[in-house]
């Protein structure tokens, strides 16, 4: 392993592609990545440009919901790149444009909501891996590592409520599990796997803040360092596997 870096790869100079590049958690993964000794070039996708890229890093101009552009953002790479072998989906949200918030009971169930919240959370995701997995080397270790929530965990949910949230996560679990055995098939080495990155401070959470204790609620910084801290611990076993931010097995 490269001394100050929590990854392991065969190769000690790797591309890594960071979805959703200009949010709170992506922005910590990309500067975090970018000050690793064996990451070589870091590609930003997201519709906006961040105000400040480290010197590893490029932005590629990227939209989630929009697959055309999707198919773009993935030749741009293909050019660019000389071995990709992380990519992690950060993209996600929890309230809509219209400020629409997780339902706490069925009265509450908005159909724009819903499909909108569906086609951030799920479909972009799985569009996102048919276009941009085969930039993946064709064999050693790969990785693909999917943020979602334990809220989205069926066997751990004893609350209730949140309905489309909950179930855009439980849906893009079984995506990635199902991709999972599909990349497997490609690539003996692949690894394709779900993270729970906690609470973290962003404007995703805001408005959930204040019932969260103070020592669960981290910084973008802390989660930046915890996910790759995850990821650099899984092996040929975790492939298929949901994780919170502690490493820990969540249930599905």
């Amino acid at each position: 392993m490269v001394k100050n870096s929590p990854l392991n790869f065969s190769n000690d100079s790797v591309d890594a592609i960071v979805i959703g590049g200009n949010g709170g958690i992506g922005q910590a993964l990309v500067k975090k990545l970018s000050q690793l000794d064996n990451i070589n070039s870091v590609y930003c996708c997201s519709r906006k440009k961040p105000i400040e890229l480290p010197s590893k890093a490029s932005w590629v101009h990227f939209d989630i919901t929009n697959e055309t552009l999707i198919i773009k953002a993935s030749e741009v790479i293909e050019k660019l790149s000389q071995n990709v072998r992380l990519i992690i989906i950060a993209s996600g949200i929890l309230s809509d444009k219209f400020l629409n918030m997780p339902e706490k009971s069925l009265k509450d169930i908005n159909s724009d909501y819903f499909f909108e919240i569906f086609k951030i959370n799920t479909l972009g995701p799985i569009l996102t891996a048919k276009h941009f997995t085969s930039l993946f080397e064709k064999q050693g270790k790969t990785i693909m590592c999917i943020l979602s929530a334990r809220v989205g965990s069926i066997e751990d949910n004893n609350l209730g409520g949140w309905y489309s949230y909950r179930s855009s996560k439980s849906a893009v679990n079984m995506m990635t599990k199902t991709l999972s055995i599909e990349m497997r098939r490609k690539n003996k080495d692949s690894i394709t796997a779900v993270i729970h990155p906690g609470t973290v401070d962003t404007e995703l959470s805001k408005p959930f803040q204040s019932s969260v204790p103070k020592n669960r609620l981290f910084t973008t910084h802390q989660a930046a360092n915890s996910i790759l801290s995850v990821i650099g611990r899984w092996d040929n076993d975790s492939n298929g596997g949901f994780f919170a931010w502690d490493g820990q097995t969540i249930p599905f």
